[in-house]
């Protein structure tokens, strides 16, 4: 006579707890990573964004003009026969 009760075989929930918890915590610590990276990127795009300020101020008062759009990358040091250059066309 064959008994009617299935065998079986597995994992309860408690054999799976510490496998849950470990994953739990992976997944925990790579929001957390993310975030920080996030928050680190958006602090360096600000002060990226401060240091293009800066430098356009200083062209502007070193050239006493505004920077173009479509001209060349502003430098910090400019050759010094362009300077002499733009002294002479203010004198005319």
């Amino acid at each position: 006579m064959k008994s009617n009760k299935h065998s079986q075989s597995g994992f309860t929930l408690v054999d799976n707890r510490p496998s849950v918890v470990v994953i739990i915590g992976l997944l925990l610590g790579g929001v957390l990573k993310g975030q920080e990276m996030i928050r680190n990127g958006k602090i360096k795009n600000a002060i990226n964004d401060m240091n293009g300020v800066r430098r356009l101020q200083f062209y502007g008062r070193r050239f006493h003009r505004l920077a173009r759009r479509d001209g060349p990358v502003v430098s910090a040091e400019a050759p010094r026969w362009r300077l002499e250059e733009h002294h002479r066309r203010r004198k005319q």
